[in-house]
């Protein structure tokens, strides 16, 4: 009777145990759960879209010294005469 006690409480020490171990499981997987950082996907990275303008200047001669000016320009930057329109 002694042996089958021993044993009876080897049976509930272990069982006790490993109901033990798997509440601790459950706890930490939720934990993990709440707590986990988004794997990187290439879907979800947000895309970065620039638009870059390029604004072509036309240079003409001036009709006085023949200097390069830009078209925009009211008068040359090296004579100072004003350019007809």
């Amino acid at each position: 009777m002694f042996e089958e006690f021993n044993v009876f409480n080897f049976l509930i020490a272990f069982f006790g145990f490993f109901v033990i171990i798997v509440i601790v499981t459950l706890i930490f997987t939720a934990y993990m759960a709440r707590h986990k950082k988004p794997a990187p996907n290439d879907q979800d990275e947000k895309i970065v879209r620039e638009k870059e303008t390029i604004r072509e200047i036309v240079m003409v001669p001036c009709q006085y010294c023949g200097t390069l000016i830009p078209q925009t320009a009211l008068s040359c930057s090296t004579c100072g005469a004003g350019r007809k329109a």
